[in-house]
């Protein structure tokens, strides 16, 4: 019986000790897995089974694939719609554009044919409007409006020419005695010798073989052409200061002699300004026009004309003559 005891013992203290020896290894490598997380550690195995078959998986990446190739196919449909709505925006814009440049094309081919009617009708006209206007300006100036300067070509610049050079020669047969002409950028200045003889060329033609004005000679020497930019206007201001500082240093200045010397050898203040060629607004722009030749001045807005044919001329002289001018008083 002892003997039995003994051996049931001795089984028993082995358990625990195999038991003892099993926990230390446990927590052995439990401490060097933490250690050392570079070491591969066992994977956990749960009593249910949560492995994935492999038509489980098949069936897992279809339902993804799935809704990828739906997003993607919802998103390349969104996309190709803000195509196409951007496509139709840029059409109408490029349209309405073509449309505008299609319109302008067609109203300066217009006006270029009214600006070539037949010399003797204008003269007719000319007779005509003489008769009922009340008062014409002794001074006429037209102003190129410098707006549209970046979009003129050399050609427009030689209508521009001709233009002013038959607008001196209703001028002449107006009885108007002085016309000038002001470009702020100098474009007129830089070719003032071709357009004073084109213009002395064409009022002589006109003199010669149209006009009925009588001592038609005589007239023309009187007529004066001058052509302005906006240099005239600082040289202008540079010749006066350097003459009255020599002339007038220990004086007294006032604004009768400043005013003096502002109109010594330089063209008299204009009694109508013509403003055209330029973008159609109801304000006027000067630009830079010298201010002291334009105090009495009216100035007729014909910016949205960028032709100067006689409809244009003649309506300025109506407008000038039912001004009704106070001077001040």
């Amino acid at each position: 019986m002892t003997a039995v005891m003994t051996a049931v013992t001795e089984q028993h203290q082995q358990k625990q000790s195999e038991n003892l020896i099993c926990r230390k290894t446990n927590l052995f490598n439990y401490n060097s897995l933490q250690l050392n997380p570079s070491l591969p550690s066992n994977k956990y195995v749960s009593s249910t089974n949560t492995i994935e078959s492999e038509t489980e998986k098949k069936k897992r990446s279809r339902s993804i694939l799935h809704g990828v190739s739906e997003n993607s196919q919802q998103g390349g449909l969104l996309g190709l719609i803000y195509t196409l709505i951007l496509y139709l925006i840029h059409i109408l814009y490029m349209s309405c554009v073509a449309c505008k440049s299609l319109q302008l094309y067609l109203s300066l081919k217009l006006q270029t044919l009214c600006a070539k009617e037949d010399d003797a009708i204008i003269l007719q006209r000319i007779l005509y409007d003489k008769k009922h206007l009340t008062k014409i300006p002794k001074h006429l100036t037209i102003n190129i409006s410098r707006e549209l300067s970046t979009t003129r070509n050399l050609q427009d610049w030689e209508t521009i020419k001709y233009q002013l050079s038959k607008a001196t020669c209703w001028a002449f047969e107006f009885g108007i005695q002085e016309v000038s002409v002001y470009d702020s950028l100098g474009m007129m200045k830089s070719v003032e010798v071709d357009l004073y003889k084109q213009q002395s060329t064409l009022l002589h033609e006109w003199i010669t073989e149209k006009s009925l004005n009588l001592k038609e000679e005589q007239q023309q020497k009187d007529f004066k052409f001058t052509i302005l930019s906006a240099e005239n206007g600082k040289r202008q201001m540079r010749y006066v200061t350097q003459e009255i500082i020599k002339k007038h240093f220990n004086d007294d200045i006032n604004v009768d002699l400043v005013d003096k010397y502002m109109h010594t050898d330089t063209i008299s203040d204009p009694d109508l300004m013509i403003v055209y060629d330029g973008l159609p607004h109801n304000y006027i722009s000067l630009d830079d026009y010298p201010p002291w030749y334009i105090r009495l001045t009216e100035i007729v807005n014909c910016t949205s004309c960028h032709c100067l044919d006689y409809n244009v001329f003649s309506k300025c002289l109506y407008k000038f003559s039912k001004v009704e001018q106070r001077f001040g008083r």
